[in-house]
């Protein structure tokens, strides 16, 4: 059996994800938190904070190719048994590399 849950809604704004252990409360205990190693670098420690303030916990899972069967079994086998009741992922553009426009634009 899957079961899939998510919020109901959709959250946005500055410095909104000081809130996701707040707001994924609800759906568990123990979290794992799945993203790659540029977007923890950015926002790990936050996250981290934030699932500590809303009395949960989290583990890191670092994703680090393809989204595939492989991947996903790989996390699963680095995070440990039975390390999470609830996974999330989140990703982030890279910034873009910048390019000096043509003259004519």
């Amino acid at each position: 059996m899957i079961i899939f849950g998510a919020p109901f809604r959709y959250y946005q704004g500055y410095g909104i994800i000081k809130n996701v252990g707040e707001v994924l409360a609800p759906m568990g205990k123990r979290f794992l938190v799945v993203s790659d190693a540029f977007v923890f670098g950015l926002l790990g420690e936050t996250v981290d904070k934030a699932f500590v303030a809303a009395g949960r916990s989290c583990v890191r899972g670092l994703f680090s190719g393809e989204s595939s069967d492989r991947e996903i079994g790989a996390m699963v086998t680095s995070s440990g048994p039975r390390t999470a009741t609830l996974s999330w992922g989140w990703a982030a553009a890279r910034p873009p590399i910048p390019r000096r426009l043509p003259a004519s634009y």
